[in-house]
């Protein structure tokens, strides 16, 4: 998968999508930007150590959370969803 980078010449204080959540409203061209690409859905081949953290409790997030099983065994994929490796956090 591709990570989702922010054109630090668009916006230039956005390190991440985990910092999208924290505006109160959205200027149009980022969310042009954000419509016009991919959510991030990070593969474990991207992350640095091969693997997601873990929490004390040994829980990781999973990359089978990206996809939705419908009847008839028919995978969907949640386009709407958001991993953010630096924050460890669903979006």
């Amino acid at each position: 998968m591709t990570k989702l980078v922010v054109p630090s010449r668009l916006f230039p204080s956005v390190p991440n999508t985990a910092t999208f959540c924290m505006f109160y409203s959205l200027p149009p061209a980022m969310i042009q930007f954000l419509v016009k690409n991919d959510p991030m859905q990070p593969v474990v081949q991207d992350l640095p150590q091969k693997q997601f953290p873990s929490d004390k409790c040994n829980r990781s997030f999973q990359t089978a959370w990206f996809w939705k099983q419908l009847l008839g065994s028919r995978n969907v994929l949640r386009d709407w969803l958001s991993y953010s490796i630096s924050n460890d956090n669903l979006y």
